[in-house]
């Protein structure tokens, strides 16, 4: 007897739960656009509001749930994306925020911030490169592996920040983190037209904007450094005197010798410790 309780028992718990399951599931899928819209931005709000009090790890799970609900759109997977590379973790976990991005590119390919933020993402990673096997490698060929992987994702940084610039020319923050950027791969000439796009552009009357305020102070710092290295010492002086008075920080041809001799021993030692 108690066999058979057992076993009807077992069929009503199938079945309730099994139906209980199939509503929730029709639920969902009863959901008009309109609505299922606004819970995705019900979901975006959410997330925001716990990554602002460092609530990390459930803002994950809440841009997640907004993915599962309208994976065709891109804002929570660029959400996502920012708490990988900002909030998430130390180290931040770039190879994530850089797949979550170029979903957020694949479903809506015509905004320039998720470039920038793509390229961003590819300039840091470019200074990672992943040792695991290192112990199998000479020195040179660690080397000549090392510089290959970052240049390859320096280009990808370029490419990105190139096509934010054509989507929308008139940012010329995008010019500022490019003309950086060649800076850095040491291609001075085009790192001065784009530094030049900045300073010639900008807006002076928005520089109480943090960002726009450092993106012109910066242009003829930088400016000033691409033309030392061209041999236009005098254009070099110009540049960082304004530099100097935008920032109110003195910058001087001597300080950026200064500065060069002393990255250059710092490679040196980093070559030796290799």
């Amino acid at each position: 007897m108690k066999i058979i309780y057992f076993k009807t028992f077992l069929i009503f718990f199938t079945l309730f739960y099994s139906c209980a399951s199939t509503n929730s599931n029709t639920e969902i899928n009863v959901l008009n656009e309109s609505e299922k819209l606004e819970r995705y931005n019900q979901l975006l709000s959410r997330g925001l509001q716990l990554s602002n009090v460092n609530e990390n790890q459930s803002a994950m799970e809440v841009y997640s749930e907004a993915i599962r609900l309208l994976p065709e759109r891109s804002e929570a997977y660029y959400r996502r994306s920012v708490n990988y590379y900002l909030w998430n973790s130390y180290p931040p976990k770039i190879e994530l925020a850089i797949n979550d991005i170029t979903s957020a590119i694949k479903y809506d390919p015509r905004n320039a911030d998720y470039f920038v933020l793509r390229g961003d993402l590819y300039f840091r990673y470019s200074s990672e490169y992943p040792i695991s096997n290192i112990g199998r490698m000479s020195l040179e060929e660690y080397r000549n592996r090392e510089y290959s992987y970052y240049l390859s994702n320096m280009n990808k940084a370029i490419s990105d920040y190139s096509t934010a610039i054509r989507l929308d020319t008139r940012n010329y923050e995008y010019y500022f983190k490019r003309g950086g950027l060649y800076l850095f791969i040491k291609d001075w000439n085009k790192a001065i037209v784009d530094l030049t796009v900045v300073i010639e552009n900008i807006d002076i009357n928005r520089l109480d904007n943090w960002n726009i305020r450092h993106a012109y102070e910066y242009s003829y710092r930088y400016r000033g450094m691409a033309y030392y290295q061209i041999g236009r010492v005098d254009l070099a002086t110009n540049d960082f005197r304004m530099y100097s008075e935008l920032s109110g920080r003195e910058y001087t041809i001597n300080d950026y010798i200064t500065q060069e001799e002393r990255e250059a021993e710092q490679n040196r030692q980093l070559g030796k410790i290799r």
